[in-house]
């Protein structure tokens, strides 16, 4: 049905109210953080090495940036590839001596840059600086 200036009339009937949606419930911290005791040939997953800001508590990573970053420092040699614990397994591992070393590479090659890296900005968090 039209009004006479050609608009549609809606009933308030017709109108559906749906209720807030629910938010998104923090996952349980599933992997441990990344602590000095480890063995240079200790496995690690992604959450460990980037973080996880979603777990209760938040799991802090060892080079915070985001996932698909990491991923492209793979792709481009930068990073160690993953490995997988058997053929067809979906989960990925990572030696954390390669991490080591591949980060304090990254390091070294920003060492001077005009912009911060992550574990620049990481390290001025944990000494108080903005």
């Amino acid at each position: 049905m039209y009004a006479a200036d050609g608009e549609p009339i809606v009933s308030t009937a017709a109108k559906v109210f749906h209720a807030p949606a629910e938010r998104k419930r923090a996952r349980p911290q599933a992997h441990p953080a990344i602590t000095a005791g480890m063995t240079p040939d200790a496995r690690v997953k992604l959450p460990q090495i980037i973080g996880d800001a979603t777990t209760v508590p938040p799991t802090p990573g060892l080079f915070p940036i985001s996932k698909s970053q990491f991923y492209n420092l793979v792709r481009r040699g930068e990073m160690p590839a993953p490995s997988k614990p058997f053929p067809g397994c979906r989960e990925s591992y990572w030696r954390l001596g390669d991490v080591l070393e591949a980060i304090q590479r990254l390091e070294r090659a920003a060492d001077g840059a005009p912009y911060e890296t992550p574990l620049v900005r990481k390290r001025r968090a944990a000494a108080g600086g903005a």
